[in-house]
């Protein structure tokens, strides 16, 4: 049996871009998405990539590569069209990034949030999550009240 050996920087850094240049795709090919939005994803992607694939110095550490990846992923997490789907879809048909992750879900059913990446998505997606009926109120109160946990654990260290 062989040894499974681990990722490195590089190896994730390219499939992120890979995966950059896949949503690329999907966005100039979209008919649904106006013209500005194609232009700031398109942009991002491209920020996203270069970050991926040239950190500065001190950045290349998979942390900094997995807060990339966690910020880029967030929305096609989020939204809920073809474009999203066609995402996907293309993702699993070349054996990239397993799952679609519904962070909210899974803190919501743990009752915790266990670190600040999933922090920063539920802050920066929490509202849009209460105003498009992914969540009901009593779940943002909750995430609310688990976010006001993290932060006074985190002053405490």
């Amino acid at each position: 049996m062989m040894k499974k050996t681990r990722e490195t920087y590089e190896e994730r850094a390219q499939k992120l871009a890979l995966v950059v240049d896949i949503a690329q795709e999907i966005i100039n090919t979209s008919s649904k998405l106006p013209d500005f939005d194609k232009k700031e994803y398109l942009k991002l992607g491209q920020l996203v990539k270069e970050y991926a694939l040239n950190p500065r110095k001190g950045f290349k550490r998979m942390d900094s590569l997995k807060y990339l990846e966690s910020d880029y992923f967030a929305h096609w997490n989020e939204i809920e069209n073809p474009e999203g789907q066609r995402f996907w879809t293309e993702l699993y048909k070349k054996g990239l990034y397993r799952e679609r992750r519904n962070i909210i879900e899974k803190v919501l059913k743990r009752n915790k949030i266990k670190n600040i990446a999933e922090f920063e998505f539920i802050n920066d997606t929490i509202v849009v999550a209460e105003q498009t009926g992914h969540i009901n109120e009593t779940q943002s109160e909750q995430l609310n009240k688990l976010m006001g946990d993290f932060e006074f654990k985190q002053k405490k260290k």
